[in-house]
């Protein structure tokens, strides 16, 4: 199997687990952390997609991140270079 293959794959199979795992949860739960300072879920999910993002879509293909190239930078949470390793140690 090409390497290209075995990545779309496995993507492929993350983001069934994905659905699988965040279907039918609901804001509170998405936000809600277990003590002061913890991460929520939805962070924790925003962070492995980034991360996915960056590797996959900018380093391996050589084009733009998702993150930026679609616009989800601009929504006011996180600032444009914002990297999800450095947000998360500040956090």
């Amino acid at each position: 199997m090409e390497l290209k293959n075995f990545v779309e794959r496995a993507l492929d199979a993350l983001q069934q687990q994905y659905y699988r795992v965040l279907k039918g949860i609901t804001s509170s739960e998405l936000t809600w952390q277990p003590f002061p300072n913890a991460n929520s879920i939805g962070f924790i999910f925003w962070y492995v997609t980034r991360v996915e993002d960056r590797l996959i879509i900018h380093f391996a293909q050589g084009k733009p991140e998702v993150w930026i190239r679609d616009g989800w930078h601009n929504d006011g949470k996180f600032p444009r270079k914002q990297r999800a390793w450095s947000t998360l140690l500040n956090r």
